[in-house]
């Protein structure tokens, strides 16, 4: 007890000292009943997840900065175009920098709110509501009418830390037609600019879920006939149902599926045990056996999307 009493006491001495211009109350805490959460705001920053943050309409808007009187004027076209009133202001780059930890903001920013994913339960409805929305959006019609859209791909991000990686995933799932990334409400990055930014805006753009208990989600998938992949480096697993992209059969890959990427040091154990499948690359050697996360993901998905489709097609010729 003595040892804390000193500490306070030459504490107190320190915050006496003229070079602290602190005030008594600071040190004071608020009751619970008074404490209000502060309002957080992102700087999304660059031309294209500006302009996709704008269009999605997913987030709100404070105000944005730009840094020359061109871009200001561009951006006041577009906001009329979309009816938005948000404040513009002209700005210089030292603004700007503060405003994005110097990082390469084009010369625009945009304050906004952050986002903030739906959680999910099942994904049943959810894969119905993209397919249904998906085909409204569709104005010009198929040049052949028959073919079926090909099988719904989700994929599942468990301990993806980087934001460039996660934002790199993002984008190559937007562009490959991906319908959804999942993602628990912990072990992955934060959602945040850098992420936007990595993903050239493809972030305001995709369809993103958050997930309260991921083991049980996709116990409830395999039940429901979802098909679950692990993804690993080739022979690194002894598991049974271990497939190639290359020797994946027809049956399967007409399934709807979801993929789950593990992080910087692979899948974890408990997550690796709810896959029914673990699908690999047939590359590498003793030397270099896997790939960089996001490399992976693109070449996977593309496989993955490109494969369906052949075997929906195939399936279909076959009438």
């Amino acid at each position: 007890m003595s040892m804390s009493i000193c500490q306070l006491g030459t504490f107190t001495k320190t915050l006496k000292h003229s070079s602290f211009l602190l005030q008594p109350h600071v040190f004071f805490l608020r009751s619970k009943s008074t404490f209000q959460r502060p309002i957080v705001h992102d700087y999304i920053y660059g031309d294209h997840p500006v302009k996709n943050a704008l269009q999605a309409g997913k987030r709100s808007f404070d105000c944005l900065f730009a840094q020359s009187s061109k871009q200001l004027s561009e951006y006041q076209m577009l906001l009329n175009a979309l009816k938005l009133n948000v404040p513009c202001r002209l700005s210089n780059k030292h603004e700007l920098n503060e405003l994005t930890d110097s990082r390469p903001h084009n010369g625009i920013v945009l304050k906004a709110s952050t986002l903030e994913p739906p959680i999910i339960s099942e994904i049943d409805n959810v894969a119905q509501a993209h397919l249904l929305s998906s085909s409204a959006e569709k104005e010009v019609p198929s040049l052949d009418a028959t073919l079926q859209p090909s099988p719904p791909l989700y994929i599942y991000c468990d301990g993806i830390s980087d934001p460039q990686n996660l934002g790199a995933i993002i984008r190559s799932s937007y562009f490959l037609g991906v319908q959804g990334i999942l993602l628990s409400k912990k072990h992955n990055s934060v959602l945040s600019p850098v992420v936007s930014k990595a993903s050239a805006g493809a972030l305001e753009l995709m369809n993103i879920y958050r997930i309260q208990n991921p083991i049980q989600f996709l116990k409830d998938c395999s039940l429901k006939n979802w098909k679950v992949f692990a993804t690993a480096p080739m022979g690194s697993m002894s598991n049974a149902n271990q497939t190639s992209l290359l020797t994946m059969p027809e049956s399967l890959a007409a399934k709807p599926k979801i993929v789950v990427f593990g992080g910087e040091h692979g899948l974890r154990t408990n997550m690796i045990r709810q896959c029914e499948y673990v699908i690999t690359l047939p590359y590498g050697d003793q030397y270099v056996d896997s790939l960089n996360v996001s490399v992976a993901a693109g070449i996977i998905l593309h496989s993955l999307k490109d494969y369906s489709l052949k075997i929906t097609e195939n399936n279909e010729s076959k009438l």
